[in-house]
Formats: structure tokens, C-alpha cells, sequence
């Protein structure tokens, strides 16, 4: 699998699209993707994209499905947004902290007595 074939089978993904057994395996043989370990291996079920399948092409899956790219003035300390946590799970949460890190921009937010630190493109909408 070349790189512009890996770029669209991640932006197919990112976007919510299946995506067939040999790319699922391509995928994961790269690094770019995350299975569920307990899939079978005739139906591997992939989990999440890892941060070298972010970096490919210097896209997240937010530009890569076509988003705009989110910057630090987008988000504010006690906004409330809804996030995609990495088991795939949608939950409403509160943005308690900003933090700038060597890899990017992180929000810790809390959900319920849960407390998280997520990268932004896991921002699906932002509520208030």
C-alpha cells in the first residue's frame, strides 16, 4: 500500500466508512491503525487511528475529512463539547484545562467524575 492509498483509506475511516479486511490489515501492518486484539483474524476490527496514521501527510482525520483545523482560540476553559473518547464512545463533557505540549494542544476535560486529556480533533461538537 503506497501513501496516497494509506491517506485515503484513513480519511475513509476518519469519515466513518468500513473499511475491507486486507486495507484493515495494510493499516495496522503500517502503524497506522490500532485492532481490537480480541477480533478474530479472519475479521480484524480496527479501533483508532495512532499518531503516526495523524501525521501522515501532516493531516489529523479532522482536515483529512475535510473539518477545518481547530486552533487554541476555538476552545475555552468551561466550554461544554461533545468528545469521541478512543473506544469510540460520544460523551458531553466540560473543557477544564488547555495544556500546549511538544505534541500539540490537549483539553483535560471531565465527564460525569471521569477526567480526560484528548487531543482536539476528538472535539465532534461544541454545545455552549
Amino acid at each position: 500500500m503506497d501513501i496516497a492509498q494509506a491517506i485515503w483509506a484513513l480519511r475513509a475511516y476518519a469519515d466513518g466508512k468500513k473499511l475491507n479486511h486486507a486495507t484493515v490489515r495494510e493499516l495496522y501492518l503500517a502503524g497506522y491503525i490500532e485492532i481490537d486484539l480480541q477480533s478474530s483474524r479472519d475479521n480484524l476490527l480496527p479501533t483508532d487511528i495512532t499518531e503516526k496514521g495523524r501525521q501522515l501527510g501532516n493531516d489529523s482525520p479532522m482536515q483529512a475529512s475535510g473539518q477545518m483545523r481547530r486552533r487554541i482560540s476555538d476552545h475555552k476553559i468551561g466550554d461544554h463539547i461533545t468528545v469521541k473518547l478512543s473506544g469510540g464512545r460520544l460523551v458531553d463533557a466540560e473543557i477544564e484545562a488547555i495544556i500546549e505540549t511538544t505534541e500539540g494542544i490537549r483539553l483535560q476535560v471531565t465527564f460525569g467524575v471521569e477526567t480526560a486529556k484528548i487531543y482536539t480533533w476528538q472535539v465532534v461538537a461544541k454545545l455552549r
